[in-house]
């Protein structure tokens, strides 16, 4: 779309390139959610395709998992060291996939919803892509 409002290139090229890192700071993997404000939250975060996308990718890659710990035997004592806090116990040698998604602040993600509101997304700025490019056209 910014190539569609700005005809020379260098322009639209930077602009992009902001628009990418401004993105790529408000999607939740530099910056976790809870901790952006909400200005950018609302204005930036929802709005955000690599939001969507990392969502989905989380959801895809960690549900329905489980990871085993190495334990650590000290004479009759076996203690689990696990890296993720496990919601089966603290002694239990294994977590799962939703206790990662839980620890980084993702318990509401839906693979299906992040689905649909890519492709909401990809409408919305083709729909406006289009819009622009009509408003532009020189009148001959």
């Amino acid at each position: 779309m910014l190539a569609a409002i700005f005809p020379i290139f260098v322009a639209a090229l930077t602009l992009a390139s902001f628009f990418n890192g401004l993105e790529m700071v408000t999607q939740g993997y530099f910056v976790r959610r809870q901790n952006i404000p909400k200005f950018w939250l609302y204005g930036f975060h929802y709005w955000n395709y690599q939001k969507w996308s990392w969502e989905a990718l989380l959801a895809n890659e960690f549900t329905g998992l489980t990871f085993n710990c190495e334990p650590r035997i000290t004479g009759s004592n076996i203690t689990c060291f696990c890296s993720i806090p496990s919601s089966v116990g603290p002694n239990a040698c294994t977590f799962s996939g939703d206790d990662v998604l839980a620890e980084y602040g993702y318990t509401d993600i839906s693979l299906w919803k992040s689905a649909v509101c890519l492709v909401a997304l990809i409408v919305f700025f083709r729909l406006m892509f289009y819009v622009t490019l009509r408003l532009k056209k020189p009148k001959v």
